[in-house]
């Protein structure tokens, strides 16, 4: 996505050090809402460095990427990393959304902790809302040649229509547990297995 400036931007709080070795503590409100932080940044070495905690309020994230498919998002956020691209990036974070709008629909209770390392995240994720609740465990792994996904997740509920991805809203909901290991996205290169148990569908009637 194409990322787009701020606008007006105004900080309440201290800027200490200096533009190698910066301290950021305070609010920043710009038009596209506000974001507190208590925030550490060391640019002295070659690989750039920060750690702290950062909070958003009512930030929209569409406006930043120029895109209707997300909105506004409510989040905590504490993280350690080092790297400004990402195959360079080490990223420890431990996260929580308490809502964050998605094609359309505003999505809530996330939970979500782990590491990015050159393109690999391995971690957890939980989600609590009344049309989608699943645990996630694994790994997304896009830094080798062939994408590597080692993963498990169980769906309790899983609402596609809410998210405009199915036009059948007689659909409800579905839910089940599925084990991917594998190497591979594309069916020609693909070598691993998939497996998907307890797969429940509910339909409303009414």
């Amino acid at each position: 996505f194409p990322v787009t400036i701020a606008g007006k931007v105004q900080l309440q709080g201290e800027l200490m050090g200096s533009y190698s070795d910066l301290n950021l503590f305070g609010v920043i409100t710009t038009d596209i809402g506000e974001i507190k932080t208590d925030f550490h940044l060391d640019a002295s070495n070659e690989i750039t460095s920060y750690s702290g905690i950062v909070s958003a309020k009512n930030t929209d994230i569409g406006k930043i990427y120029k895109t209707d498919q997300m909105g506004k998002i409510n989040c905590d956020l504490s993280l350690k990393g080092q790297g400004d691209d990402l195959d360079h990036l080490s990223l420890e974070f431990d996260s929580r959304i308490s809502q964050f709008e998605l094609l359309h629909y505003n999505l809530q209770n996330i939970e979500a902790k782990g590491n990015y390392r050159h393109r690999n995240f391995n971690g957890q994720m939980t989600i609590d809302d009344v049309n989608v609740n699943l645990n996630f465990d694994g790994i997304v792994n896009f830094g080798e040649a062939l994408p590597v996904l080692d993963f498990d997740a169980h769906i309790s509920t899983f609402n596609p229509s809410v998210f405009g991805l199915i036009s059948d809203t007689s659909l409800s909901s579905f839910s089940g547990d599925i084990q991917m290991r594998s190497e591979g996205l594309d069916y020609s290169e693909f070598e691993g297995y998939a497996s998907m148990r307890n797969l429940k569908f509910y339909r409303d009637w009414e």
